[in-house]
């Protein structure tokens, strides 16, 4: 049987093979530019993108995630840990963790390299367990350019996830200073850069009193259009014109939205293959409503049916990100504008809690005044009630006045 498991990889790969274009966006801008950032909404597969692209191009990176930052010094082991990587290879930082008379004569030799163009202090804090909070980013910013001042081709510096320190209240990671830490290193040598993450916190590089204002480009990513998803089922079923009607009817209901498609995609394949199909790297077979698979509509059903927590475990985060998270996200899940019923509550105070989970990823601005949920599987939970048609599970957009 074709397991979840195998098929959504094989999927997702698919779907990345499908957005060609954005890739040779990413690459081009990449090229001609010293700072490309990208942005978009949340869940739109930003990251994905940007690892291909510099996959394929066959540049080495540097990236750092600041998904997991916890403080200044987490970013600067983040960071020397990368370079390392970049300078010896990852097998070779990895083989200093063993014991000193299990490392070979090879990598001995690279990491006394290493250490001889950063410094000691960098390469121990490359190797090391934990971070050292006596080390923050500029000097690791420093070892970095005196390693590539005069390189023909430097990684590509890559920070990620520009958002995700300022959903944390008083969060010790000051991200505008880093990135002018940054911009000071590339003004001293040609380091490309990618600067990615939700567009609604992306600002805080290119607003006025950023670092990176009036600099580079900035590239947007959308959700991937229906015709990208058929182009992603047929790479795998050889047949485009057979799945087509389906595609586009279930892309409708999910909103076109990456995670929640692949799903979709995944259990009609695993339905289809049944327990006659067991060889690894079989293509799955059509999706053809003649030999068993279930209708869009009744797809969805199934999936509702499917509650993994994710809707209530979501109305937690939103209630933990402020007062008005769990009413907001209801709100909008019902197709109510958050400004529409505000119920004692400031404009302000609205304004606070849509920012915050839209920071969080929990709701997407698909246009000016429109919100909706940006899980439609969490959205259609929260409104509690089995569509019985398919325009009834169709998601719904709220719009402001």
């Amino acid at each position: 049987m074709v397991r979840l498991t195998e098929i959504i990889p094989r999927l997702q790969a698919a779907l990345t093979a499908a957005r060609h274009s954005e890739i040779v966006r990413i690459d081009e801008a990449l090229r001609r530019f010293g700072m490309t950032g990208v942005h978009g909404e949340p869940e739109v597969g930003v990251t994905r993108l940007i690892a291909e692209t510099i996959r394929a191009s066959g540049q080495s990176s540097i990236r750092v995630d600041l998904d997991g930052a916890t403080d200044e010094a987490y970013v600067a082991w983040v960071m020397a840990r990368e370079l390392a990587v970049a300078v010896i290879g990852r097998t070779n930082l990895s083989l200093m963790h063993a014991p000193v008379g299990l490392r070979p004569t090879s990598a001995i030799q690279d990491f006394i390299h290493l250490t001889e163009q950063v410094g000691k202090p960098i390469a121990e804090l490359a190797t090391a367990e934990l971070p050292n909070p006596d080390i923050k980013a500029g000097p690791v910013l420093e070892a970095l350019g005196r390693v590539y001042e005069h390189a023909a081709a430097p990684p590509v510096l890559w920070i990620d996830h520009l958002q995700a320190p300022r959903l944390t209240p008083r969060h010790p990671l000051d991200v505008s200073e880093l990135l002018w830490s940054v911009r000071a290193l590339q003004q001293r040598i040609e380091l490309p850069i990618i600067l990615s993450g939700n567009r609604v916190a992306t600002a805080i590089a290119h607003e006025t009193q950023g670092a990176f204002h009036g600099d580079g480009v900035w590239l947007e990513i959308g959700r991937p259009d229906v015709e990208t998803w058929i182009a992603t089922v047929s790479a795998l079923t050889d047949d485009r014109s057979r799945p087509a009607v389906w595609v586009t009817e279930m892309a409708e209901m999910t909103r076109r939205h990456p995670s929640t498609m692949l799903l979709a995609l995944g259990l009609a394949f695993e339905r289809l293959a049944g327990p006659t199909s067991s060889q690894r790297g079989d293509a799955p077979p059509p999706l053809d409503r003649e030999v068993g698979v279930l209708s869009p509509l009744e797809m969805w059903q199934f999936m509702l049916s499917l509650d993994d927590g994710h809707a209530g475990r979501s109305m937690q985060h939103a209630r933990t990100l402020h007062r008005l998270g769990g009413r907001v996200l209801e709100q909008i899940a019902h197709g109510a504008g958050p400004y529409t019923s505000r119920e004692g509550a400031s404009i302000q105070e609205i304004h606070r809690a849509v920012r915050r989970l839209h920071e969080a990823g929990l709701i997407t601005q698909p246009a000016e005044r429109q919100w909706e949920v940006t899980n439609p599987l969490v959205a259609a939970r929260l409104r509690s009630n089995l569509p019985l048609t398919t325009r009834d599970a169709v998601g719904v957009v709220a719009h402001d006045p």
